[in-house]
């Protein structure tokens, strides 16, 4: 119980004194904004018909909730003016302030204590991460309900990029190098 306090108190200092949307002059959409460490980040996926993303499983209703799903390339210059696709030291800097240990934020794989778990859906940051799954190279659509991918602005090497998953039964931050060609949600910052 005493584990929890100070969680919660963090949380509402991170969160607060943030403009509460963004309009996209572009299509005209609504993104909700939420303050977390020193940044603004979309409390939504993006949704901004690029060349090329995708809608998941290509339906329309697929981007609906969850956005569109960008290769890296194409995530790059995905934000509206004014904003950035998150570099994976933004990432990091989100994931310090809600509480992981510098000591892991550069590690690989699976990070942290419960930083994914509040970044959720209905967790306490409101950063509102949907399982909305990717799109593979070959065209499928896998993992939705099981994981969502996000893209950093940042390259692992010169075929990957790193990423951040995010799940809904593992309450931790996963973080690896991806192949570009794959197609994930983006969040963007300022």
């Amino acid at each position: 119980m005493g584990r929890l306090a100070p969680a919660i108190l963090v949380v509402a200092v991170l969160t607060q004194a943030s403009p509460a949307t963004v309009r996209d002059t572009r299509d005209g959409a609504v993104y909700p904004v939420i303050r977390i460490g020193s940044l603004d980040w979309f409390a939504r996926n993006l949704a901004f018909a690029a060349t090329p993303s995708w809608c998941y499983g290509d339906r329309a209703d697929g981007c609906v909730a969850h956005g569109r799903l960008y290769t890296w390339t194409t995530a790059r210059t995905a934000c509206p003016a004014g904003w950035r696709l998150a570099s994976d030291e933004d990432w990091m800097n989100l994931e310090n302030a809600l509480g992981m240990r510098a000591d892991e934020l550069r590690n690989e794989r699976a990070r942290g204590t419960d930083q994914g778990a509040r970044l959720r859906a209905g967790g306490a940051t409101g950063f509102e991460a949907l399982i909305s799954g990717y799109r593979r190279p070959e065209g499928d659509y896998v993992r939705r309900g099981e994981r969502t991918a996000y893209w950093t602005a940042t390259e692992a090497n010169v075929d990957d990029a790193w990423h951040r998953d995010i799940r809904p039964d593992v309450d931790t931050i996963y973080r690896s190098p991806v192949t570009k060609t794959y197609a994930l949600s983006v969040r963007c910052v300022r």
